[in-house]
C-alpha cells in the first residue's frame, strides 16, 4: 500500500477483472477494490478500496532508490497461492532494459534478481533496507532459466505515479522509426527518372578548375601554382592582380553534388567575390515562354509609368528587406521554446479577381499606400471623366421616361 490509501500492483493482475477482491493479512474479510489507473505499457496499476475499515492498522510504504548489482533484496508475495505471506531473498544480478512481457512490445528499465518469482508473486513488493525498490512482475520458467526473475524498479514506478497525478494516464511516448538509404533521382528524359547512389566524391566543396580570365588568353596555370605554394598569399595576390588588370575570372566549383560555373571578380576594397552563373542548357529561350502579344493602351501605360515614378528610389538599402518566411519560422520556434502552442494562421481568402489592367494598377497603388496623382498633364482630365458620366445618368433616365 502506498500513500493516498492506494494499492500498487501489476496491470496484468487486475486487467480484464470483473470483480477485484482485496484481502489483508490476519483479516478474514474480503474487500471490494476498484481499479483507478492501469498502465499496460509499464505493467502497473493502482487499486483503491472504498471501505475505510480496510486501512485501519496499516501504513503506506516508502520508496527507495535503484538497487546496485550484487546487493540483497527481499521479495514478498503469495507464490502458487496460499494464505500466508511468503518472503524470499535474492541478489541483484543485472540492471538493464528488458521487454515487458505483458504488453509484448514495450521495453523499459528492469532489475534482474535470482530470487524465485512464481505466479502469485506478481504485484508484490521488493524491499531493501525497509524500503520498496521494485514490484515483482515476471520471470522465466524452469525450461528457459533457473532462478531468474525481474522486478519493475522505482524509476519506472515514480514515472507512472507522476503521470497519473494529473487524473489520467498518458502512457509512454511511442516513437516508431524506419530508415532507408537516401538515393538521388536523375532525370535522363523529360518525365523519366533513374536512381543513382553516387555523389560527387573528392571534388565536393572545392574548386575543380581555375579557368582563364575573361577577355584574355593568358593562362592561370603559373599564377595558380604560385597560389597553391603559398595559401596565405593567395587572396591578396589574386585580388590585386585581377583588380589592376581589370579582368574577372571563370571557374568551376563543386558543391552539393553539382558542379557550378562561377565568376570571380575583385572588390575595390580588397578581396574576391564569387557569383554563380548558368550553363547554356540551363537558360531557357524567351521564345519558349509562350507569352501572347498584347496591345498596350496609352492610358494604362501612363498609369504604369506613374506608379513606377512614385515608388522608385535612387538608393538601395538592403537592411530594409528581411526574409519574412524565416522570420515567421523563428517566431514559431521561440513560441515552442517558451512552452506555447504553435499558431498557424489561416490563409487570407482570395479577393475577387481583377481582370482590368487599369484596376489592377490602381489596386497596386492602394496596396503601397499611394494614390494616383490627380494631375496627369495639368488638365485633370482623368478626375473629371467619372463626374461627367455620373452627371449624364439622370438625363438618360429622363429620356427613357419620356419614351414610355
Amino acid at each position: 500500500m502506498i500513500d493516498g490509501n492506494r494499492i500498487l500492483t501489476n496491470a496484468h493482475v487486475v486487467s480484464n477483472g470483473r470483480l477485484i477482491v482485496v484481502e489483508k493479512e490476519n483479516d478474514p474479510k474480503e474487500y471490494i477494490g476498484r481499479v483507478e489507473f492501469i498502465g499496460s505499457d509499464c505493467d502497473l496499476a493502482v487499486v483503491k478500496v472504498q471501505d475505510s475499515n480496510f486501512y485501519k492498522g496499516t501504513a503506506p510504504v516508502h520508496f527507495g532508490g535503484l538497487p546496485t548489482v550484487q546487493s540483497l533484496v527481499d521479495v514478498f508475495g503469495y507464490p502458487i497461492g496460499g494464505s500466508r505471506l511468503s518472503v524470499t531473498h535474492g541478489i541483484v544480478s543485472r540492471v538493464d532494459f528488458q521487454n515487458y512481457t505483458y504488453s509484448g512490445v514495450d521495453q523499459h528499465l528492469a532489475v534482474q534478481i535470482d530470487a524465485a518469482i512464481n505466479p502469485g508473486n506478481s504485484g508484490g513488493p521488493v524491499l531493501q533496507d525497509g524500503k520498496v525498490v521494485g514490484v515483482a512482475f515476471q520471470g522465466y520458467t524452469g525450461d528457459v532459466a533457473q532462478n531468474t526473475g525481474y522486478m519493475i524498479p522505482t524509476p519506472v514506478i515514480q514515472r507512472f505515479l507522476k503521470d497519473i497525478s494529473t487524473g489520467r494516464y498518458n502512457r509512454y511516448v511511442d516513437l516508431s522509426i524506419s530508415y532507408f538509404k537516401l538515393l538521388n533521382t536523375a532525370e535522363y528524359m523529360r518525365g523519366h527518372h533513374t536512381l543513382v547512389n553516387w555523389l560527387l566524391g573528392p571534388e565536393a566543396n572545392r574548386f575543380t578548375e581555375m579557368m582563364k580570365p575573361l577577355g584574355s588568353e593568358i593562362s592561370f596555370a603559373e599564377l595558380d601554382k604560385r597560389l597553391r605554394e603559398d595559401p596565405e598569399y593567395r587572396p591578396v595576390l589574386l585580388a590585386e592582380a585581377m583588380r589592376r588588370s581589370g579582368k574577372t575570372a571563370l571557374a568551376r566549383y563543386a558543391a552539393r553534388g553539382k558542379q557550378y560555373l562561377v565568376q570571380i571578380r575583385p572588390l575595390p576594397e580588397g578581396g574576391l567575390v564569387m557569383q554563380n552563373l548558368m550553363y547554356a542548357d540551363e537558360v531557357r529561350p524567351f521564345s519558349e515562354v509562350g507569352v501572347e502579344p498584347a496591345e498596350v493602351k496609352d492610358q494604362e501605360l501612363a498609369l504604369a509609368q506613374q506608379i513606377i515614378q512614385q515608388i522608385s528610389t535612387d538608393e538601395f538599402k538592403p537592411e530594409k528587406y528581411e526574409d519574412d518566411v524565416r522570420k515567421r519560422i523563428q517566431e514559431q520556434i521561440q513560441r515552442k521554446v517558451e512552452g506555447q502552442e504553435i499558431q498557424v494562421d489561416e490563409p487570407a481568402k482570395p479577393q475577387t479577381q481583377i481582370i482590368d489592367l487599369m484596376e489592377a494598377l490602381k489596386a497596386s497603388l492602394a496596396a503601397k499606400g499611394l494614390a494616383a496623382a490627380k494631375d496627369t498633364g495639368g488638365d485633370g482630365a482623368d478626375e473629371r471623366k467619372p463626374a461627367k458620366r455620373a452627371a449624364r445618368e439622370p438625363k438618360a433616365e429622363k429620356k427613357a421616361s419620356s419614351r414610355k
